[in-house]
This record gives C-alpha cells, structure tokens and sequence, in this order.
C-alpha cells in the first residue's frame, strides 16, 4: 500500500503529530508507518484506540485520474492490520439513523492510471477502520457538501489535493450499545483539512461540522455555502482534536491565527472560540450551570457554577471568568476532581472585576491563566428562580 505522500500536491504537508493526550490513545505497532500510521491506496490512516474510530484520515486526491462510476466489490470488511477489537463493525450500523461515514471518500479515493488501478483504490475506503458513527442527516447532507466541493475544486494549480479527516468527542459522551456488545461513543462533531496550490503557494481550508440536534433533525445544511458556513481555524480543529499538524497547514489557512471564526454552538455550550492553543487539556472543565434570574436582588443571589469532571486537582489561580463587556471575575482557591464550585460574578473579585448575568440574553467565558477560552455558554431567556444547566458537549 502506498499509504499518504506528504509532498503529493508539490509542497511537503507532513502527517500530523498528537498531543500527549490523543498518542496515549493512538494504536501503535511497529508494522505501522511511525508506529502510528496505517497504509491503505492513497491514504494512511491513525487509528483511537479508546473509541475503535480513526482519529486522522489523511488522503491524496488526483482529480485528473478520478475514476467515477465505478461497479465493484464494495462489501464493507474488518482491516486486519487495525484488528477487529479496534474498529466498529456492522452492528454498530445495523437498522438505525447512523451511517458509516467515510473518512476517506470512495470517489475522491477512487483514482488511477487505470479503471483497474482506481477501482481497487475505490475498494481500498471499504473497511470499518475507516468509518465512523456519522448520522445519515449530516453524512448525506452538509458532509456530502463538503466532499463534493473538494472534488470538484477548481482553484488548484495541478489538480492534487490533500486531505485531513476525522472526528471530534467532546465533555458530555454519548453512546450507541449494539445488543451483546460494547457502547461506542458517538462523535460530536467532524472536521476535515483541505490542502492544494494555488498560484504557486500552498493553501488550505478547515472545517468543523457539527454532529447536533440541529443539524441531526433534517437535510438543509448543503443549501448554506460551505466555505462561509463551516470554514475555522487550522488551530481550532487541533484544539478540540488534540492532533498537532504542521505549520505550513496553520499558515497557509486564510482565516491565519489572528482573526477566529465564530464560536461553534455545540448544544447550549459554544467550544474554544480561542485561537491560542491551550497550555494543557481542560477538556473536562466547564461551566455547569448559573442562576441568571434569582427571585428579588439579583447582585445579591446571582451564582455561576465551575465543575472538573477530570482526574486531577484544579488550581484556579489565574482562572477568570468574564461576560465578554466589563473587567473580568478572577477566581481562585482548588477544585477537586469531580467537585464543583459555586460563585457570584456580580461580587468584585481580587483584582475587583466582576460580571452580570443578564435575564434576556448573554453569556459567559471561562479562561485558563494563559487567556485561552477554556468553555464558553450563552443564553436566551430564563424562568425567574430556576438555575440554567448548561449541557457539556
């Protein structure tokens, strides 16, 4: 198996690397391309462990060798070199709203010198390892958009693409339990990384598609324009992944590391709106729940509620909290793992910074002492008296 050229489109793009977190969880063999890597026609694939899905696809397009239509054995199997204990097989599939979502696309995969050539590179995407829990909603609506746009790219110099594809997991898990087998943790969301030359340059696109109510309830999402409704910073998609890639892929992104998107609504919460990278994973910190609209006073009973759901002890020395307007809240003390920790912004902190919780709209950030927007939930309307639970995603 040839497996993922990182100078494909002329300019080196090498495989991304992982941060301590997300190599703990990589399947590791020493038959694997840096141990790391596994080869199939066109692409290498990285392979989570902990939740039997890849967590980077990395492919090479050749559009003026594409292939379409072709008719073959498409039967999906097990790949051997990932082992059936790390991949989700058809039971995870079988009779319900979830697709398996290709992470290396069929017709994008499916080129050659030949019809033979490109139809067994076609087949080469046909294995469990290669798939995730996608719903058939975001599979066959705004992800189809996304794969149809980079086959039908027009903007590159020497029609060679390169791709970068998987998942994203977030704060609150949910599961699908085939009958007799493991639960299979379902992703919240899905990126990709496009990358081509253009007038001599490399640049690239990223992309996050989230796997949410909204876009689960119908078809809709291709209707929207990709590149403006989708399109992130190279650096986000590393945040919320724990994948390092190169930077020539953050450089060469037009959005850079200065101006960030708008934030990602993922239920009530919106995810790391930041585009620094973080100095350690908070993933697992985040705000839980506040009292916006107390019954009487509400500088005297507004509170705001910080948990850590990870497995070590939070110092919240340099922590703050902040309403995006006013001097934030400093907070401080210890949390615990799986503690909570109730304040009222409205109270001056240290530094005499405070917040307010407005009753019609609005919102709060958490920040990490090194200014990175650890969680970040916003509201519209509250019944007087009943605290707002915020949904970790």
């Amino acid at each position: 198996m040839s497996g993922y050229d990182p100078n494909f489109t002329g300019v080196e793009i090498p495989l991304p690397t992982f941060s301590d977190n997300l190599d703990a969880q990589i399947l590791k063999k020493p038959s694997f391309e840096k141990e790391c890597w596994t080869k199939y026609i066109h692409f290498s694939l990285a392979t989570n462990k902990s939740v039997r899905s890849p967590a980077c696809v990395a492919l090479n397009i050749n559009q003026k060798l594409l292939k379409p239509g072709q008719e073959r054995d498409i039967s999906w199997k097990e790949c051997e070199n990932v082992g059936e204990e790390y991949q989700l097989n058809n039971d995870y599939y079988y009779k319900n709203d979830w697709d398996k979502g290709h992470m290396a696309r069929f017709a994008t995969s499916a080129w050659g010198e030949t019809e033979e050539e490109a139809g067994k590179a076609g087949d080469g995407t046909m294995f469990y390892s290669n798939a995730c829990l996608q719903h058939k909603n975001l599979n066959r609506d705004e992800w189809l958009g996304v794969e149809d746009w980079v086959k039908s790219l027009a903007d590159d110099d020497n029609d060679r693409i390169s791709t970068f594809s998987g998942p994203i997991y977030g704060h609150l898990k949910s599961f699908i339990t085939p009958s007799g087998r493991l639960g299979a943790e379902i992703p919240r969301a899905f990126f990709k990384v496009v990358a081509f030359v253009k007038g001599g340059a490399l640049t690239s696109r990223a992309f996050i598609f989230m796997q949410d109510n909204a876009t689960m309830k119908g078809l809709g999402g291709r209707s929207l324009k990709i590149q403006t409704s989708y399109q992130v910073t190279t650096t986000e998609i590393e945040f919320h992944t724990g994948l390092v890639f190169p930077e020539i892929l953050r450089t060469s992104n037009p959005l850079g590391l200065d101006f960030p998107p708008e934030p990602i609504a993922c239920e009530d919460h919106i995810v790391n709106e930041s585009t620094k990278s973080p100095t350690k994973d908070y993933s697992q910190v985040f705000i839980a729940a506040a009292l916006i609209n107390p019954k009487g006073k509400d500088k005297l009973s507004e509170w705001v509620c910080i948990a850590n759901y990870s497995e070590e002890k939070l110092n919240l020395e340099g922590w703050k909290l902040s309403d995006g307007t006013g001097k934030p809240y400093d907070l401080d003390g210890e949390l615990e793992p799986g503690e909570t920790l109730r304040v009222n912004p409205r109270k001056r902190g240290r530094d005499g910074g405070s917040i307010m919780l407005n009753n019609s709209n609005g919102r709060i950030e958490l920040k990490d002492p090194s200014g990175t927007n650890v969680d970040l939930v916003n509201w519209e309307g509250c019944k007087e008296g009943v605290p707002t639970v915020f949904d970790p995603c």
